[in-house]
């Protein structure tokens, strides 16, 4: 596949004795379809991504009811890895390589003065895309990956006011003249608590 693709990860069960059936695709599916970032044309690849426990005893046994199951959703093709760094959820495949997703939605009332571009490390970026009438974007990323991990804040979205510093982003007190006087600051540590829980700023 040349170009740009959509694609759904799915992780298997490390008990070998599980089959990847239509019974099983459906639940998961059906879990999936409560995430507001997935929908089904990112079905279009499916990946099983296979448990080192379970790669020891070979690949997951997918039926062909299943199969057919994931046809008749728009899947083209399907396949299963065992590499660590894929997580559950929609992706983008670009050019073999699968990459996160996330969903656009406009700042409508003028909540924020800056969004933040989803970022793995603690230095913070502002997200420069604006939507309809100007309007700041959020960048929200699928929750689907945060029920695979164990931390307490995973997948919670936590909106932050202006008056706590945050690393990397300059801090306005809903103040330009306080945004152009006051240098970047480093993150209050209950920022940097909930950014190492997995929250989403």
């Amino acid at each position: 596949m040349v170009g740009i693709n959509l694609a759904t990860v799915f992780p298997v069960p490390p008990e070998n004795s599980i089959d990847i059936s239509e019974e099983w695709m459906r639940k998961h599916l059906d879990e999936y379809k409560t995430d507001d970032v997935f929908n089904e044309v990112f079905l279009a690849n499916v990946v099983f991504l296979e448990s080192r426990q379970r790669n020891a005893f070979g690949r997951p046994h997918i039926t062909k009811d299943a199969i057919n199951f994931l046809y008749e959703h728009g899947t083209k093709q399907y396949t299963s890895s065992s590499s660590s760094n894929y997580l559950p959820g929609p992706h983008v495949l670009v050019d073999q390589e699968l990459r996160e997703v996330w969903k656009l939605v406009d700042d409508s009332y003028g909540t924020c003065m800056i969004t933040l571009k989803p970022h793995p490390s603690d230095i913070l970026e502002a997200l420069m895309i604006r939507g309809q009438d100007h309007a700041l974007s959020f960048a929200l990323p699928s929750r689907i990956k945060s029920k695979f991990q164990s931390l307490p804040l995973a997948g919670l979205r936590i909106l932050i006011k202006d008056n706590i510093h945050l690393k990397g982003i300059k801090t306005s007190v809903g103040s330009r003249a306080f945004y152009d006087t006051y240098p970047l600051r480093k993150n209050l540590p209950s920022v940097s608590k909930s950014w190492s829980t997995k929250a989403y700023l």
